[in-house]
């Protein structure tokens, strides 16, 4: 996440950082998803939106047309993201019923 929140950093490399990201806590049922909740990356996420959106609108889009393509990209991603990241870290978890509850039907 330090790479993301840089503002040295470069935007492709940004870019390519937040597909990760995506890539890695897209989805809530992996067990590393309690590093996203407990390392408050939707906070970090939510503060680095605002200088990401300056940074892909600073790239030229005729000297370098794929990168800001591709920042264009992640940065739509990264409304999405946090959008639904908020909706689930907003409803609780459904807890795994035990193997008697499943067999008694309780």
């Amino acid at each position: 996440m330090s790479t993301i929140q840089n503002p040295n950093t470069p935007v492709d490399v940004v870019s390519e950082a937040l597909n990760a990201v995506y890539d890695v806590y897209g989805d809530a049922v992996y067990p590393w998803d309690s590093v996203f909740v407990n390392g408050k990356y939707l906070d970090v996420l939510r503060g680095v939106l605002p200088g990401f959106k300056a940074k892909v609108k600073g790239v030229d889009k005729r000297r370098e047309r794929g990168v800001r393509e591709r920042a264009e990209e992640a940065l739509l991603n990264l409304g999405a993201f946090i959008k639904y990241k908020e909706g689930r870290l907003s409803k609780p978890r459904r807890r795994e019923r035990s193997e008697e509850c499943r067999e008694y039907n309780i």
